[in-house]
């Protein structure tokens, strides 16, 4: 009997990030505890793919002289190399699950709209934690003046991409690290990008245009409860540096074009009367995690509706990546590495608990289900993980809660289609706004106070 195959994609915000990662001391990402909890009835493969300037350098001179992406182009070897090798060793290439957290989930969003949905992306279910990636589709702007700065940084000033094909490691590698410590606190220099090939536009607008792999069998989608405190500048805490961070962010036509206005009425500066929110801090919470972290959960259900389970892990802190542990659990893994620099406290009856949410991942890597293979003899059980009411409804309901006791079913307001539709308008608007909409796939903004412009493929 072949086994069905899990392909990991690891997290580090597309600029870090490895498959040893953490180390010999705590090997995580080499799969043992998922195998472990599968009873040997699955085969993990972990890899590595580019990251930083490597993977994810991005605008017109890449596309003309290089190739943008190049990151999801290694994921997608990745898959290819399953495919073609996978049966040696008793694995089933029709069986295959692509699993990711933060960069590593929102990967395989790219994944599943690449080429507009036009390609197989050789995996037929997916898990998907905390799928985050900023918006970057300025082609002709940000993303090319990003590759400029590299090339200054690389002492390759407007020498194009052959200079950096001669340049030194140690050159570009200090290049990579200076791109990075150069942009605002909270942002990342580079990531998945619109390229009109590979990544025709953002994952939201190809989900929204009916444009996306729709041949998956089954997808778990997760986040956490608190997924953007942790990327909250500290430094931002006044309403003009919130604008300082917008307008170093998004690309400049987003002024006139009257988008920035639009997420300041969404989100309402502190000193506005009647406004929400009494600190910035809160604020930039909910701008960051709407636009980068939770509304990705929502595009992801409305466009897999009827084959999806999602689920909210709220254990304590319920912080970014604080599921990674819960994911990866070894009966043999020495929590004693830790020693007192462990970022959050472990419940009790920990290991337990981990066996009992791991159970429900693997079985949805056998089955498709995660119902059919899970833990109900330990304490906690696994409850019966219900598949959500329709997408249609503004909040998503009979959604698994992963929470500190145990599983409950809850409804999900965080991910609410009145927060994200407006991150699918303003993802509209900014593309249609740059010229960037793919012909015939250009999505609508209804957004009050927006205009877009006459010319929506016009830089495609």
């Amino acid at each position: 009997m072949k086994l069905p195959v899990i392909s990991w994609f690891y997290g580090g915000a597309y600029i870090f990030g490895a498959k040893d990662q953490f180390g010999p001391a705590l090997p995580l990402y080499g799969g043992v505890g998922v195998v472990q909890q599968s009873g040997g009835n699955v085969i993990f493969v972990s890899s590595n793919y580019r990251v930083g300037a490597f993977g994810f350098l991005a605008g017109t001179t890449m596309e003309q002289e290089g190739l943008p992406n190049a990151g999801l182009y290694d994921q997608r070897a990745v898959l290819q190399w399953i495919q073609d090798n996978i049966g040696l060793v008793g694995g089933d290439k029709t069986q295959v699950s692509a699993w990711g957290e933060s960069a590593g989930a929102g990967s395989i969003q790219f994944h599943l709209t690449q080429f507009g949905g036009t390609q197989d992306p050789l995996f037929s279910k997916a898990v998907i934690l905390s799928s985050a990636f900023q918006t970057l589709f300025d082609r002709k702007g940000q993303l090319e003046q990003t590759f400029q700065n590299f090339t200054t940084l690389a002492g390759c000033a407007g020498q194009g991409v052959a200079c950096l094909r001669a340049a030194s490691a140690d050159a570009l590698d200090q290049a990579n690290v200076k791109l990075n410590e150069a942009g605002p606190m909270g942002t990342f220099a580079v990531g998945p990008a619109a390229d009109g090939t590979f990544a025709r536009q953002l994952p939201a607008l190809e989900f929204a245009s009916g444009n996306y792999w729709k041949g998956i069998q089954s997808v778990i989608i997760s986040h956490v409860s608190d997924e953007a405190d942790l990327f909250v500048p500290p430094g931002v805490v006044t309403d003009e540096q919130f604008n300082t961070l917008l307008n170093a962010t998004l690309p400049a036509y987003a002024v006139p074009a009257g988008i920035i206005n639009a997420i300041d009425t969404r989100y309402p500066p502190v000193k506005a009367s009647g406004s929400n929110y009494t600190l910035e801090h809160d604020r930039l919470r909910d701008y960051i995690g709407e636009s980068s972290f939770q509304c990705n959960a929502r595009f992801l259900t409305d466009a897999y509706d009827g084959k999806n389970y999602n689920i909210q892990y709220s254990v304590t802190p319920g912080l970014h990546a604080s599921d990674l542990l819960t994911v990866f659990y070894d009966l043999n893994l020495d929590l004693n590495v830790f020693g007192h620099d462990v970022p959050f406290p472990l419940v009790p009856g920990f290991g337990s608990f981990a066996q009992a949410y791991q159970s429900y991942l693997v079985s949805h890597a056998r089955s498709g289900d995660p119902n059919k293979y899970k833990k109900t003899l330990n304490i906690p059980s696994a409850i019966t993980w219900p598949k959500p009411g329709s997408s249609t409804a503004d909040d998503i309901t009979s959604v698994l809660n992963a929470f500190d006791l145990g599983f409950s079913v809850i409804t999900d307001s965080v991910t609410s289609e009145a927060r994200c539709d407006f991150w699918r308008q303003a993802q509209a608007a900014l593309t249609s706004a740059g010229g960037y909409a793919p012909p015939g796939s250009v999505v609508s903004s209804s957004l009050e106070g927006v205009d877009t412009g006459d010319n929506s493929s016009g830089n495609y």
